[in-house]
């Protein structure tokens, strides 16, 4: 039985030491968005949809790419951050001017019943806002 232990331990050390060593694959940033989605009411045991839409202005390859939406709620406001990823090495390779447009979904669940603005980054740093009403 001890032996089995040791055998865990020295394999839970060796993943360590090879994820320390790993290369971080991508770069992560947050993107602007150009405009998001939202119905204007819902119920209290609804879920909350938000569509998030945007464009990236060049490529290499497939990237970058939403990588996923990030939010806060702080008393009656939703903060949204669109994350994209990128290769690591992308300032070495060769990027082509392209316009790509890009959509993700965030579902938010359990909101109690209020008014709540929705915020977003759009680009130039103009907030980009709706407004959604949580029926009781």
């Amino acid at each position: 039985m001890k032996l089995i232990y040791f055998l865990i331990a020295g394999l839970s050390i060796l993943a360590i030491l090879i994820d320390c060593n790993r290369k971080e694959e991508f770069k992560y940033f947050e993107t602007p968005v150009d405009s998001l989605q939202a119905p204007d009411t819902i119920n209290v045991n609804e879920t909350l949809p938000i569509i998030l839409f945007g464009t990236f202005t060049n490529q290499i390859g497939d990237y970058p790419q939403i990588d996923h939406i990030e939010h806060s709620i702080d008393q009656n406001i939703i903060q949204l951050k669109a994350i994209a990823k990128i290769p690591s090495d992308a300032e070495s390779l060769m990027w082509q001017p392209y316009l790509r447009p890009w959509m993700d979904t965030l579902v938010l669940r359990n909101l109690a019943s209020d008014i709540y603005i929705i915020k977003a980054r759009g680009w130039n740093d103009t907030p980009i806002v709706d407004t959604v009403v949580i029926l009781y």
